[in-house]
């Protein structure tokens, strides 16, 4: 996969940090608020840069509490589970933490040391 410019900067925050949802969607429609409805099409472009990155094994998704725990799950599990979380909001606000964290795997620290993203 190619990265673009969407890839890089969701590689780079998960790098320097476990990264929320909201993160990802702030990328895709900056002017997001959590106090409205996420229109469909960013949640539909969220999802597709979520799928990518999980794809190409440079990020993984997980739940984090007092530690990171790795969803291990397929991918499509990974993203159906994203999706359900989503659709049982309905309509209310995406809150910081909810449905799940990503963080940077080993193939993608190296490949942002390669890019200088960090």
């Amino acid at each position: 996969m190619e990265l673009q410019k969407l890839h890089k900067e969701i590689l780079a925050m998960c790098v320097d940090d476990y990264t929320e949802l909201w993160y990802v969607i702030r990328l895709v429609y900056p002017s997001f608020s959590s106090e409205n409805p996420i229109p469909d099409w960013v949640i539909n472009k969220t999802l597709e840069l979520i799928h990518q990155m999980l794809e190409s094994g440079y990020i993984e998704a997980g739940i984090l509490r007092e530690s990171f725990s790795p969803l291990k799950i397929s991918l499509d599990e990974t993203i159906s589970y994203i999706k359900s979380m989503w659709n049982k909001l309905e309509g209310k606000p995406l809150r910081v933490g909810y449905i799940c964290w990503f963080r940077a795997t080993q193939a993608g620290e190296k490949l942002a040391r390669e890019l200088n993203l960090i």
